[in-house]
């Protein structure tokens, strides 16, 4: 009874961290773009004016997403 209890149990468990997992790797990437450098916050910009300063845009006029890792 206990072995057939714990591999009922087992099954569900096992799938449950499976989907967890895979939740990380195919979810949606959320817009966004590379911070700013932290040396521009003497010049007294506000966030937008910084973004507009070191960030590129892309064709349709927005932010581009950052390439790497930071």
């Amino acid at each position: 009874f206990q072995v057939l209890h714990v591999t009922l149990l087992s099954i569900p468990i096992l799938m449950m961290a499976s989907h967890n997992l895979l939740q990380n790797f195919v979810a949606l990437v959320p817009p966004h773009h590379c911070s700013a450098h932290t040396n521009l916050s003497w010049f007294q910009l506000s966030p937008e004016e910084t973004l507009q300063i070191s960030v590129p845009l892309d064709p349709a006029g927005r932010p581009q997403r950052c390439q790497r890792y930071v």
